[in-house]
């Protein structure tokens, strides 16, 4: 699953929030669908992104859309190999500590040049202590980026500078081996600095100034109903895009598999979306299911700062208390692997289980001992409520998770869902107690999964666990330069953040997904990046139509 070679990366996405500009909202999905003949693919999304802007997204849905209209110095192709972007080139000093990118001639969609400023611009942003930036820790490799987020250093002293428009050079703290990687991911692309000085809610509203610097530029978007890219003429491998538009689609999954079914849609499924659990085996029986393997961990995040989870022993009760396989089999039934461990499993990286699934000794045995530390009775536990986001799968899941724990435990776990932009509000203001929640890999290297958890004020952690020996584990790792003692620190790692428990891993993912078969040429990597700049829409004509289960 984490095919770990200086070649591949990054993740996906999708959007969210309102256009004012290109509208036609009232229009219907239906009315504004011409057929194949219009070369614009239609693909399914379950939620929208919060936010347009590269530097503040964080979930799957933003990470698509902000690949289709943008572009880092590097990039993913078909096989999600890395390959140059923006960058024409670059060097790697002798020490590894310094990158040179020289960019090649790009430009905005609005026609303004990609400079090395624009990017400068966007990574010292990011690193300003009070900008919202989920991800800034991902570029904490560079030097002084830590301390500048940390208000311990200016962000004019981060190792990032453009002796000119075509070259950004980049200083890192010590030897990286994923920094080439980053590139490509959707935090680090650059941002159109005059625009945004000039029209801070370019991203957030403002789409009248929207630029963007990938295969596709925006169109129109229609709040929790579509959003629209076109091909942006200005992007520099222009020629290359053949489609003329990517419209993503909101809705649940059972009203994307019906429009799927009507040719009302090119894609549904994995990534952006699911297939309904109780359509799976008749199509995995007709063979119009299509797998795919998935660098991506679901797990619930724990709030260590809120009682009872304070204590180790009560959170790690409720981990082995759990029945992964029931969970994968009988619940999610998506092709999906238990996980004692935080790190997806794949050829050529072996985690190994820290802990057995479903242990009922060690999970009761670990709740009496909590609540002897604690000085409570099981009918003295506080009040304990697992939020999640509100959609059919995860409400699903959370019944079972609680049913699970009244029969092994004998504890009430209460349910609240909530919609999906409340949940991120909930992680970032650490107001919740349990938390149902995922990850997937940013870049090709199990680091990314690791520090999520590196330091409490992560825009990404949210559980308010942090260990200093966790800490040094990581820098360690990436100081080794021998890859077998680089892997045993980070398992070590990974085996210290399954005894402290801030996070409880449920299931490993695959990606479950149908496509038309007039769509060609579409990549998509096990970070779940779906890439649309090579892709085509054939006519029916040239290929073979695939059977649709209804039929």
């Amino acid at each position: 699953m984490f095919r770990h070679s200086i070649r591949t990366l990054t993740i996906l996405a999708l959007t969210a929030s309102l256009l004012t500009s290109c509208g036609n909202s009232d229009d219907s999905r239906h009315s504004r669908r011409k057929g194949p003949t219009d070369n614009v693919v239609r693909i399914a999304s379950n939620s929208e992104a919060h936010t347009l802007d590269p530097r503040g997204a964080r979930v799957l849905a933003a990470s698509t859309t902000l690949n289709l209209m943008f572009e880092g110095l590097m990039r993913l192709d078909n096989d999600g190999e890395l390959e140059p972007g923006v960058a024409e080139s670059v060097e790697i000093s002798p020490n590894r500590t310094t990158y040179t990118f020289h960019l090649r001639d790009s430009h905005w969609s609005n026609g303004d040049p990609v400079t090395a400023e624009d990017f400068m611009y966007a990574w010292k942003s990011m690193l300003e202590p009070n900008f919202p930036a989920p991800n800034a820790f991902q570029l904490y490799a560079i030097k002084n980026a830590r301390q500048a987020k940390t208000g311990e250093a200016s962000v004019d002293a981060v190792g990032v500078s453009a002796p000119d428009e075509k070259t950004l050079v980049v200083e890192l703290d010590q030897p990286t081996p994923y920094f080439l990687e980053l590139t490509a991911f959707h935090a680090l692309f650059p941002v159109n600095q005059h625009i945004a000085k000039k029209h801070p809610s370019w991203a957030e509203g403002d789409f009248a100034h929207f630029t963007s610097n990938g295969p596709f530029q925006l169109d129109h978007w229609a709040h929790n109903d579509e959003l629209t890219v076109v091909k942006n003429e200005n992007y520099w491998d222009a020629d290359a895009v053949k489609l003329s538009g990517v419209t993503l689609v909101i809705g649940d999954e059972h009203t994307a598999l019906e429009l799927f079914e009507n040719n009302d849609l090119e894609w549904t499924g994995s990534p952006l979306s699911i297939i309904p659990p109780d359509a799976i085996a008749s199509m995995t029986q007709q063979d119009t299911l299509e797998v795919a393997p998935a660098a991506g961990t679901h797990w619930l995040r724990v709030n260590v700062d809120a009682k009872p989870f304070d204590n180790v022993k009560m959170r790690k009760a409720l981990s082995l208390a759990l029945d992964r396989q029931a969970l994968v089999e009988h619940v999610i039934q998506g092709n999906q692997t238990p996980a004692m461990g935080v790190l997806p499993p794949n050829s050529r990286w072996h985690s190994p289980n820290y802990f057995e699934d479903h242990d009922v000794a060690s999970a009761k045995l670990l709740l009496r001992q909590a609540l002897a530390e604690m000085g409570l009775t099981r009918d003295e536990l506080p009040t304990m409520t697992l939020v999640y986001r509100n959609d059919e799968r995860q409400h699903r899941l959370a019944q079972t998770l609680q049913q699970q724990w009244r029969e092994v435990l004998g504890i009430m776990v209460e349910l609240e869902a909530v919609e999906n932009k409340l949940l991120y509000e909930r992680l970032k203001n650490q107001d919740y107690q349990l938390a149902n929640g995922s990850w997937f890999a940013d870049f090709s290297d199990p680091y990314n999964f690791l520090a999520v958890f590196d330091a409490k004020d992560n825009g990404t952690n949210n559980t308010g666990w942090e260990s200093k020996r966790y800490q040094q584990l990581l820098e360690l790792s990436s100081l080794a330069a021998d890859a077998n003692k680089r892997k045993v620190l980070l398992l070590q790692a990974e085996r210290l953040l399954m005894d402290e428990s801030p996070v409880i891993p449920l299931f490993f993912y695959s990606m479950n997904f149908r496509r038309a078969s007039q769509l060609r040429d579409v990549g998509l990597s096990d970070l779940g990046v779906l890439n649309f700049r090579n892709a085509e829409l054939v006519s029916e004509e040239d290929g073979h139509k695939r059977p649709h289960s209804s039929e």
